[in-house]
């Protein structure tokens, strides 16, 4: 386990970043339907035969036909472009299934993001845009609209924390909940932004929806980070990309419910299986809290921290802790919150190692033997998953001792 690093910085670390790759903004993709992608295109020594752009009814969405509207077949041997990973598309044929079949029989498991302020903005736009007549095709499309209508390429979009008190098992649902919250308060937001957002919309609907990185094909003939969406409907990942749609408006939809083979060298993926394993449901544990007791000559000193209040960076005992005798003096630990178990290390401000390390799931006490002069002491009470180990309450004081 990654240990933390006992100084005064340690109690601003927040959880692992997701990884924000440089995507291209306006103007980044030209004008490219899955025809042009997929032309020519082989998989598994097939050629590429995707059709061309869905049909588009008259008020713009996708349209299906006769001819299969979004015609899919792909291969037994899966997705070869870029070392895609990941891919559920082994020996599954689709072919003649339309965007609106697949998504109207989609079995839907409605999913939250435990963050109130975020959970609260999805439900009011939903109020805006959605209805109960509508079909799970309808209600994806009005949400992949809505982004693309409404979202404005922009780095800057800084906006409060939302996650502040709850703690996401994983790092990367905690970074889905930042960048979705920013995007959907602001309209405004790059890939990972827009990505988001719509992950989260589509799994309020019930949908399989994930975040993927990777590069997207650029006009200049290479290719540029990017992040976007798959969506896991029949055992098979479909892309659904409003940004870059956003980019190219002459080709409406054909960055929607699309396969890795209909989109040619369009995408090229990280990490598909890894970053799909990276996703926690948004499960998480409420914030850590803890009660510290420090008995010494004679004298008790008490003092309450929680993660979203450390006033003065967790400084506690301003006229410092007296110690005599022979040095020793004695520190109780009583944790609340967080996952239920705890690592708890005690230790000098800025020197090596330990006085007191050990994983507890309720009070402890530690009896600490104090250096000579005057030290400043941390303790810190932080969650013992692997995942969660940079989240922590931290106490700092200073000790006397004159033995």
């Amino acid at each position: 386990m990654k240990k933390i690093k006992l100084c005064r910085c340690a109690a601003l670390l927040t959880g692992i970043c997701l990884l924000l790759t440089a995507c291209g903004g306006p103007g980044m993709e030209e004008d490219t339907s899955p025809s042009e992608s997929a032309a020519g295109n082989t998989l598994s020594g097939q050629a590429g035969e995707m059709g061309g752009t869905s049909p588009v009814s008259s008020d713009g969405s996708l349209a299906p036909s006769a001819a299969g509207g979004d015609s899919q077949s792909v291969s037994g041997a899966g997705n070869q472009q870029g070392g895609a990973q990941g891919n559920n598309t082994s020996g599954n044929s689709t072919a003649g299934v339309s965007a609106e079949r697949l998504l109207n029989s989609a079995n839907l498991k409605p999913m939250r993001t435990n963050c109130t302020a975020l959970d609260r903005k999805v439900d009011q736009i939903f109020a805006q845009i959605l209805n109960s007549g509508m079909s799970t095709y309808q209600k994806v499309k009005a949400c992949f609209d809505y982004l693309v209508k409404n979202g404005i390429y922009s780095y800057d979009h800084k906006v409060e924390d939302p996650t502040q008190g709850i703690l996401y098992n994983s790092s990367l649902d905690a970074n889905i909940v930042q960048l979705a919250y920013g995007m959907l308060t602001t309209n405004r937001g790059v890939c990972d932004d827009y990505s988001a957002a719509f992950l989260v919309m589509t799994r309020a609907i019930g949908l399989e929806s994930y975040l993927v990185t990777g590069q997207v094909r650029s006009t200049s003939g290479g290719y540029t980070g990017h992040t976007w969406v798959n969506i896991r409907l029949s055992g098979t990942y479909y892309i659904f990309d409003p940004q870059v749609q956003q980019d190219n408006a002459g080709a409406p939809y054909s960055y929607f419910c699309k396969t890795d083979a209909q989109m040619g060298d369009t995408y090229r993926y990280n990490d598909r299986a890894g970053m799909i394993a990276q996703f926690n449901g948004f499960r998480h544990s409420t914030e850590i809290s803890a009660t510290i007791t420090v008995r010494s000559g004679g004298k008790t000193y008490q003092a309450s921290l929680s993660q979203s209040n450390a006033a003065n960076g967790g400084a506690v005992f301003p006229e410092g802790v007296s110690v005599g005798g022979d040095g020793t003096f004695s520190i109780d630990i009583a944790p609340s919150g967080g996952d239920g178990r705890y690592l708890c290390q005690i230790g000098y401000f800025w020197k090596p190692g330990y006085y007191a390390e050990k994983t507890i799931s309720g009070r402890e006490s530690f009896t600490i033997r104090a250096d000579r002069g005057t030290n400043t002491i941390q303790v810190a009470v932080q969650s013992s998953s692997a995942d969660l180990s940079q989240n922590a309450v931290i106490f700092e004081f200073p000790v006397t001792y004159m033995g």
